[in-house]
């Protein structure tokens, strides 16, 4: 029998968002337990996209560089009607981010969980329990007791806090008793996983939305030789047919020959917007899929989860160290939750609708933009990757000026970029200078190749596609954003 308060920290999960919490608390000197019932990694892929900020973060624990191993870099996003005519476009600046890593990268979670689990295994602060259950857990004024079930028998382990990262059926959040908060989006979807041929690294660089009301569909990259299908579900579907490899081959004929791929998984997700109303009861905290669920359109959910333990991992040592009240943790769900008034759930609204109308969607909520609030440092000593500049927190991925780059660039970049050129206006008549803009309105953003592709309903190799006006195939250029682009609809 354990003695009372023998872990710092219990971890109920280990998913990437436990894993990096338990690598970053261990980091922090900090004794962590973890319980995880499946006995290996999950092996088919799930979350596909990581973007720049999160891949700092992954690099206080030392996995970016096996990330970037398998994955490969998005040239952007591209929402496109049912005769494959862009509505609208977000295209990344030219170079690496801030940060020294590419803005958006698509990558194959399966390594990335292998990749941390190899990480804590060299951490001899951090004790993992696979193929191990949490039946039941209990606190009080000292303490958090969890009872855990396993081949070996049953055991009680004490800690000082734990942290459910146990996914969307938490039973840590549901243990607490904690309801969710339904911002008004479920919808059925059929996500298609496959292998490309041999030799074929990925068949474009962009992903794609069709907002097509008779079938709204997501294409994106899903790794070096993979790619990624997600077909909304209309009412009256059958969710079993859905899955049928005869199905499922027609459905993919629009995109790619289906008979050059394999199909390496097919299910029926129900998409869902929630929000725990507490994050916090007593010693016991919830983040990642126990806390929040997302659609997965803009790929933030697992880049949500890493940014909620990065917030919390300091917080935890703060207040064990007993350098700050345990008051303090509060302030995980104060940062990383929706601001109030709602704007998150009409954004999704908005969304829904503008895709079912075959519109497009709103240009704000990208990579660039999404669930950045709140994901801080461990320390003051780390450089940033390629930059050789010490980094005080995430905002420092942004260059001085830029921290808070006003809500007109966070709803809509592209507005930006177009009117961003030399000096500008503020609202109180000041004058901004270049280098105080918004990320998107230094320059006008580019073009990736092989974008003409898509126009024809079928995505081919991008050394395929010959490029408009002459020059080399994968050659980027600008183009012009078209005025309906600038368009600020969330």
């Amino acid at each position: 029998m354990a003695e009372h308060g023998r872990y710092d920290v219990l971890i109920v999960g280990l998913g990437p968002v436990g894993a990096v919490l338990a690598a970053l608390c261990a980091k922090l000197g900090l004794s962590v337990r973890v319980v995880e019932k499946d006995t290996a990694v999950y092996r088919l892929p799930r979350a596909v996209q990581i973007d720049y900020e999160v891949l700092r973060l992954l690099n206080f624990v030392g996995v970016a560089d096996d990330v970037l191993t398998n994955s490969c870099a998005s040239s952007g996003y591209e929402f496109v009607n049912r005769d494959r005519k862009i509505l609208m476009s977000r295209y990344p600046p030219p170079g690496l981010a801030p940060t020294g890593y590419p803005w958006a990268n698509m990558f194959h979670q399966p390594s990335l969980e292998s990749a941390l689990r190899a990480r804590l295994d060299e951490c001899p602060d951090v004790e993992v329990s696979l193929g191990a259950t949490v039946t039941g857990i209990e606190q009080d004024g000292v303490g958090v007791t969890a009872v855990v079930e396993s081949d070996e028998g049953t055991q009680r382990v004490d800690a000082a806090y734990a942290v459910g990262c146990d996914g969307g059926r938490s039973l840590v959040r549901r243990t607490l008793g904690i309801d969710m908060v339904d911002l008004g989006f479920e919808e059925p979807w059929v996500v298609v996983d496959v292998r490309l041929p041999p030799g074929v690294r990925q068949l474009t660089e962009v992903s794609v939305q069709l907002c097509d009301p008779a079938g709204p569909t997501t294409s994106v990259l899903s790794g070096p030789g993979r790619h990624r299908w997600e077909f909304m579900l209309r009412p009256g579907d059958d969710h079993d047919a859905a899955t049928d490899p005869a199905t499922l081959k027609a459905r993919l004929a629009d995109w790619v020959d289906s008979d050059t791929v394999e199909l390496e998984r097919s299910a029926v997700y129900e998409f869902h917007g929630l929000i725990a109303r507490r994050w916090r009861s007593g010693r016991i905290l919830l983040i990642g899929d126990a806390a929040h669920q997302m659609p997965p359109f803009f790929g933030q959910g697992l880049c949500s989860g890493v940014r909620d333990a990065c917030n919390l991992a300091w917080k935890l040592a703060a207040v064990l160290r007993g350098e700050v009240d345990a008051a303090f943790l509060d302030s995980v769900q104060a940062e990383r939750g929706p601001p109030r008034g709602g704007h998150h759930a009409q954004r999704h609204r908005t969304w829904q609708d503008r895709v079912r109308r075959g519109r497009g969607g709103s240009g704000g909520t990208g990579p660039q933009h999404a669930g950045r609030r709140g994901a801080l440092p461990l320390d003051a000593d780390h450089h940033d990757r390629g930059t050789g500049r010490q980094g005080r927190g995430e905002a420092d991925a942004r260059a001085p000026g830029r921290g808070h780059a006003s809500a007109r660039g966070r709803c809509c970049g592209l507005r930006s970029a177009a009117r961003g050129r030399g000096r500008r206006r503020e609202r109180g008549g000041r004058a901004r200078v270049p280098g105080t803009v918004p990320r998107f309105a230094r320059g006008l953003p580019r073009e990736p190749a092989g974008r003409s592709a898509l126009r024809t309903g079928r995505l081919r190799s991008t050394a395929q596609v010959p490029r408009r006006g002459g020059g080399a195939p994968g050659e980027a250029r600008p183009h012009r954003v078209r005025r309906r682009q600038r368009r600020c609809v969330g």
